[in-house]
């Protein structure tokens, strides 16, 4: 499809893959390109059940991006394809012409004709005026929580208001990591640890509103494949019983990821106990602070329990493509119980 400006919009077409690295080069100048490549070839090109992408192309380069992976979810024992908005950018020179909105919308229209009723995002502030032009709506802000397992290196790597809030707590988190003794027992191999967070999200599915669906596939596709990040997953079990599971992984620059965090509604205890093994793997690997989601007021407490401090709110936005999609965004703004974990919120 062509638009009235200098500049053409059209579907993503394999071979685009290294422009599009461009592109996020020069919207983010700390982009490594080849690296980019692997990551989006795995984040959408690789998702099991599908993707949509679509581009815009000026002076023989490409200016625009917007991207999402399809997912399976359930809303109130309802299973449905959602998708998720993870990319969506425009070229610096190229701003301020429409093409952000024009690439979305186009998109989310592709995306209803493929039976996706519903897209969701947790945009970065840069990208929330397009979202907001393109009737995306807030569902609700999830908390995010940070700790700290080394000082030294955190005062360096973090600054500004996150760092004066976290301040305040550093003695209380340092002798919290300090206590944790890790259990190794708990620390299995990841395929084992997918197994068990595919068996204990089933069964807490029957008491969740929505969540995504954590099938065998997709929790091998998230974690498993991942090009740029190892995963590892902790297991407690209980008489030969799951009672809860943790998957961590680590950021480039030293920043530990809780990013599942699943718990039996009836061995809570066992989850805390199992977060605190998590934070005692990370500070022997060499990360310097951890960071998690709490979408539900189990995980916060669990988190500020074990020495986390809620630093700030990650916006959650959805968008109704059709009509049974309005109706299935009204449901999910009236949930109490929406599960979210950091692996829903950042395909790193």
């Amino acid at each position: 499809m062509t638009s009235p400006e200098a500049w053409r919009a059209r579907q993503f077409q394999r071979g685009d893959e290294s422009a599009i690295a461009e592109l996020a080069r020069r919207v983010y100048p700390t982009t490594v390109p080849g690296e980019y490549v692997r990551a989006w070839q795995w984040k959408y090109q690789a998702s099991p059940k599908g993707f949509s992408c679509w581009v815009a192309e000026a002076d023989g380069r490409l200016v625009g991006h917007y991207a999402s992976m399809i997912l399976s979810a359930t809303l109130q024992g309802q299973k449905l394809l959602i998708s998720q908005v993870a990319d969506a950018f425009v070229d610096p020179d190229w701003r301020g012409r429409g093409i952000f909105v024009f690439l979305g919308r186009e998109l989310l229209a592709d995306l209803a004709t493929r039976g996706v009723h519903i897209s969701y995002g947790v945009p970065n502030q840069a990208a929330m005026p397009g979202h907001n032009r393109l009737s995306w709506v807030t569902i609700k802000r999830i908390p995010r929580y940070l700790v700290l397992l080394d000082q030294k290196r955190a005062f360096q790597q973090y600054a500004g208001g996150t760092l004066k809030r976290v301040a305040l707590r550093l003695g209380s988190l340092a002798s919290t990591r300090r206590a944790a003794k890790s259990d190794q027992r708990s620390l299995v191999p990841l395929s084992d640890g997918l197994r068990a967070l595919e068996t204990i999200s089933r069964m807490n599915v029957l008491t969740t509103d929505f969540s995504i669906e954590r099938t065998a596939d997709y929790l091998y596709w998230r974690y498993s494949r991942s090009p740029l990040r190892r995963y590892r997953a902790l297991v407690s079990e209980q008489h030969g019983a799951v009672s809860a599971v943790l998957v961590v992984g680590m950021t480039p620059t030293g920043t530990g990821q809780v990013v599942e965090f699943v718990v039996r509604p009836d061995r809570r205890a066992d989850g805390s106990r199992l977060l605190q093994d998590a934070l005692s793997l990370l500070s022997t690997e060499g990360g310097h602070s951890a960071e998690a989601v709490a979408s539900t007021r189990f995980t916060g407490e669990a988190l500020s329990s074990s020495g986390f401090l809620r630093v700030s709110k990650l916006p959650l936005i959805a968008h109704a493509n059709d009509g049974g999609g309005r109706a299935m965004v009204s449901r999910m703004k009236r949930n109490r119980y929406m599960v979210f974990s950091l692996g829903d919120t950042d395909l790193a």
